[in-house]
């Protein structure tokens, strides 16, 4: 029988779980390093991936907004803080997108390797903020869900999270990762993809494949990552 692992996690209206982690800006101490302010902590799957690039340059592109806000933004995911810094560098040297001109990406990004700020902040209540937003506003939710082999991928987990999402109004946006020997993940295959689109489907849960995004500013899962290797002179590829 499998071990039951019990996590405390945060609900609406409690106080945000404390932390210290290594960024890109040197470590922090959460929250004692942001008090009297709003805080927006918000997390992406994978550095040098379309979406969050786009996401990363408009949080940089409006950072004076927040400000103006009392507001302070601090990003997180499981890459290094050596990827993280390689990525922003990119962003800043490469990219233009919508607002965003090259303005410095300035705000910490936690590297969460071990997971182990993720773990304090639990998805249920997440779900939770979406079903009150949902009552409140009346709008549909869309979830991002990176397809990751051997991860969350398989049609078992689609039925889980077909349960998760019963009875919200949502829909799913299923997004296969791209592979990155690196990293040591891989990715799905189009019968994959189909195999979790058609589970969550026949639960009832509206769903699409993302469409590829990114190619127009070269920021299509990969392009970043292998044009930052090429110009840094990282392997012989020429």
């Amino acid at each position: 029988m499998e071990e039951q692992v019990t996590v405390n996690m945060p609900a609406l209206g409690d106080k945000a779980p404390s932390f210290k982690a290594v960024t890109t800006t040197g470590e922090i101490n959460f929250p004692d390093d942001y008090r009297g302010k709003w805080v927006v902590l918000f997390s992406h799957p994978a550095d040098f991936t379309p979406v969050c690039t786009s996401e990363i340059a408009t949080f940089a592109a409006m950072r004076d907004d927040f400000h103006s806000l009392n507001a302070e933004l601090i990003g997180l995911s499981i890459d290094s803080n050596n990827s993280h810094l390689a990525w922003i560098k990119e962003i800043q040297d490469n990219i233009r997108f919508g607002k965003y001109d090259g303005q410095p990406v300035d705000f910490p990004i936690i590297a969460d390797i071990k997971a182990e700020v993720a773990r304090k902040y639990g998805m249920d209540d997440v779900l939770d903020a979406c079903r009150y937003y949902i009552e409140k506003t009346g709008r549909r939710v869309i979830f991002e869900y990176a397809l990751v082999h051997g991860v969350n991928a398989d049609p078992a987990q689609a039925v889980e999270l077909a349960g998760r999402l019963r009875g919200m109004q949502c829909h799913v946006n299923l997004i296969p990762l791209n592979s990155v020997p690196e990293r040591g993940l891989t990715g799905v295959t189009e019968r994959e993809v189909d195999a979790f689109r058609h589970a969550l489907e026949q639960k009832g849960i509206s769903v699409t494949r993302r469409r590829e995004m990114g190619d127009d500013i070269e920021g299509a899962c990969g392009q970043l990552r292998r044009r930052y290797i090429k110009d840094n002179n990282l392997n012989s590829e020429t």
